[in-house]
C-alpha cells in the first residue's frame, strides 16, 4: 500500500502543474517541482540534483523490472524472461554503483568447476580443477567481460557508438569529437565507442517457455526462480509448472 501511495504522489508531482498565480511554483512542470523538494531535502541546489542524476544514468546500476522475449523459428519455442535488468557501464568496477551491481550478479551466478565441488551441466566431477582453473577464474572480470561483448560486434557495429546522438536534429551542430556515421572500430579500447557502450544484464526470476513447434498440441511451462541469495548451486533452485498455453 507504501508504495503505491508513493508511486502515486510521484505521478502527481511529475504531472501537475500549479495554478495559484502567487505561488512560485506556479508554472513548473512536476518535474522540476519533484527536483527542487529532492534538492531541498538533501541540503543541495536543484543544479547539483540534476547534474548527480545526469552521471548516475551514465554509469553501472539499474534495477528495474524487464520482461525479453526470444522466438527460436526453428524448434517454434517463445521464450519470456522476466526479471530485473541491470547496466554495466565502464565504472563497474571502479565506482560504488558498480561494485553493488558486481555484488548482486555473483549472488546468482554459478561457480565454475574448478572452485565447487558441484559440477556444471556437461562437466565431468573435477573436470578443470588444480591451478590452471584457479587461473582461469581469477583472470575473469566483469570489466574483461563487457570487452569481449564489444569484440563479438563487427568493426562497423562498434563504429554506431560513436555515432551522433539518435533523435538529435541534423541541423543542430554535433556535439563531441569523432561522432560520424559509417565509422568503422577496430581498436578494442575505443575511448569514444566504449564511453557509449553497455552491456544489460537481466536477472531471471520468472521464465516462461511455450513450445507451439506442433500447433495441435502446444505445451507450456513456467519456470520460477526460489533459490535463497548466494552462488547457483543447480536445478533445485527453480521450480517448474506445466500450464495451459
Amino acid at each position: 500500500m507504501e508504495e503505491l501511495w508513493e508511486d502515486g504522489l510521484d505521478l502527481d508531482l511529475r504531472t501537475a502543474r500549479g495554478t495559484d498565480p502567487g505561488s512560485p511554483t506556479t508554472q513548473k512542470v512536476g518535474e522540476e517541482l519533484w527536483e527542487e523538494g529532492l534538492a531541498r531535502m538533501k541540503g543541495k541546489t536543484i543544479a547539483e540534483v540534476v547534474k548527480t542524476t545526469a552521471e548516475k544514468l551514465k554509469g553501472s546500476g539499474g534495477g528495474g523490472i524487464v520482461e525479453a522475449v526470444f522466438w527460436a523459428r526453428q524448434p517454434g519455442v517463445q521464450w519470456r524472461v522476466r526479471g530485473r535488468a541491470y547496466v554495466l557501464a565502464p565504472d563497474i568496477e571502479s565506482s560504488l554503483e558498480g561494485r553493488e551491481v558486481m555484488t548482486l550478479l555473483k549472488s546468482r551466478m554459478r561457480r565454475p568447476a574448478s572452485s565447487s565441488s558441484v559440477s556444471s551441466p556437461g562437466t565431468r566431477q573435477g573436470q578443470g580443477q588444480g591451478q590452471g582453473g584457479r587461473e582461469k577464474e581469477t583472470d575473469w572480470s566483469f570489466a574483461r567481460e563487457i570487452t569481449a561483448h564489444f569484440g563479438n560486434l563487427s568493426p562497423l557495429m562498434r563504429g554506431s557508438f560513436r555515432n551522433p546522438p539518435p533523435g538529435r536534429p541534423v541541423a543542430l551542430p554535433v556535439e563531441g569529437e569523432g561522432l560520424a556515421l559509417g565509422q568503422r572500430v577496430t581498436d578494442l579500447e575505443d575511448p569514444v565507442a566504449r564511453a557509449n557502450f553497455r552491456v544489460v544484464v537481466i536477472v531471471p526470476d520468472e521464465v516462461d517457455q511455450a513450445d507451439l513447434s506442433d500447433p495441435e498440441h502446444p505445451r507450456r511451462w513456467i519456470h520460477t526462480y526460489v533459490g535463497g541469495a548466494g552462488y547457483g548451486r543447480g536445478h533445485h533452485e527453480w521450480e517448474t509448472v506445466e500450464v495451459w498455453p
